[in-house]
């Protein structure tokens, strides 16, 4: 039997399910205790871990946002640079003030935001299994690669050389006078370590290569269109400036595609004579407005088609689960649930949306809106939820996050335009 329906043209219940499969997917990576004991130092260790979590949150801060206030690593005495915009007497960037902070109390201060992130990736592990071990095993990989950097950049610092100059510096001391590794994996930890942020560049990647025929058809338009120009122009002010060779000749084409040079570009051959106007029109209409258009297009249904596969990717461990949710609050075997035990199962889903392993008990839902939505779910009118009127569960619950997420914000816009 299936538990969740066909959700596929309703976006904003598309969108609840991801968030509700991934709260399923949290759920069922839970660590179960066999004994009391360990049960309850699972969840003492939960408890100090979510008074503890604010200190994960500032080391990724800090690890993303303290390049902005370090001292860059083109401040390393490079003769083709300024040392007054670098070395000034006052320690600040010119103009802004903004205090510069030495490199090696920025680099002691990513080695540790790095063992606090990689600590708390492992203690959470201690109640809930991994979602993808490999991922693990890369966040690993890629902080004893970064850390190895800061290491050796503060070791050099202190007993090797002075960093004064890079002149007569060779390509090893080069590499380690700046910690140009940790900085190159700096964004790449950062996504692989936030589970939402992962699975969108992971989605968005497979996008790409599902658009690649697309994005090929335009390089290659571009490319016809440039050659084209090359031999309109030759010998002309246009083909001097623009169409000189290939490589110029497609950059230039390019460039128009994006409308960046427009109308600089064709000025010259328009001068010349206005009938040009078709060739560069033409490229336009046809590049910009159709094929670009054209392109987004195949982005945004593949987008759509792989969030639609992801939804029926788990929709077996989703049934599954409300099966066993089903049962579990269908405690006398009835084959229904009540008003109350309808109510619980909304409590769980709201739960299991906002990402929370204990069950929430006020979600701020009123006994009028509860009756409301009650009639909806009970297609039936028989006063009981049966199992094929979950799915109905879930869109009143969507319907009730709507009312009070939104609702309240188009009223007062509403208002605002009718006072105007």
């Amino acid at each position: 039997m299936e538990w969740d329906g066909d959700f596929k043209g309703d976006v904003s219940l598309k969108t609840l399910l991801a968030k509700l499969d991934k709260g399923i997917s949290r759920r069922n990576r839970q660590i179960k205790a066999t004994t009391e004991a360990e049960r309850l130092w699972i969840k003492k260790f939960k408890k100090y871990y979510n008074f503890a979590k604010p200190l994960k949150f500032i080391a990724i801060f800090l690890y993303i946002f303290l390049p902005i206030f370090e001292k860059p690593s083109w401040c390393l005495k490079n003769p083709a640079v300024s040392q007054d915009t670098c070395n000034d007497e006052a320690g600040t960037y010119a103009n802004s003030n903004i205090p510069k902070i030495p490199p090696l109390a920025s680099n002691i201060t990513y080695l540790v935001c790095l063992a606090i992130m990689l600590a708390f990736t492992y203690a959470r592990d201690t109640y809930r299994e991994a979602e993808t071990p490999g991922v693990r095993v890369a966040i690993t990989v890629l902080t004893v690669i970064a850390a190895s950097d800061l290491i050796v950049c503060i070791i050099y610092e202190f007993a090797i050389w002075n960093v004064e100059s890079i002149e007569n510096k060779t390509m090893f001391q080069k590499l380690f006078m700046y910690p140009w590794i940790n900085s190159f994996i700096r964004p790449v930890l950062f996504t692989v370590s936030l589970s939402g942020i992962r699975t969108f560049w992971l989605r968005y990647l497979q996008v790409i290569w599902y658009s690649l025929p697309m994005v090929i058809f335009i390089m290659v338009f571009v490319y016809y269109f440039s050659w084209m120009g090359q031999r309109l122009y030759s010998g002309t002010i246009e083909g001097v400036q623009s169409f000189k060779d290939g490589q110029d000749a497609f950059f230039f084409m390019f460039v128009l595609l994006t409308t960046s040079n427009n109308p600089d570009v064709w000025l010259p051959s328009y001068n010349s004579s206005r009938i040009n106007f078709v060739f560069f029109g033409l490229f336009l209409i046809l590049g910009l407005f159709l094929f670009f258009n054209l392109l987004l297009a195949i982005f945004y249904s593949s987008y759509q088609e792989k969030a639609d596969d992801d939804n029926e990717g788990n929709r077996e461990d989703r049934n599954n689960f409300l099966f066993q949710l089903f049962n579990t609050y269908d405690k006398e075997k009835k084959g229904y649930l009540d008003k109350k035990q309808t109510f619980d199962i909304i409590k769980e889903f709201h739960t299991l949306v906002n990402q929370q392993d204990a069950k929430i008990d006020d979600i701020k839902m009123t006994h009028t809106q509860y009756d409301q939505l009650f009639k909806v779910m009970d297609t039936t009118k028989s006063g009981n939820i049966g199992p094929r009127e979950i799915p109905n569960v879930l869109k009143a619950y969507e319907t009730w996050l709507y009312e009070k997420e939104y609702k309240k914000t188009m009223e007062e816009l509403y208002s605002k335009n009718v006072t105007q």
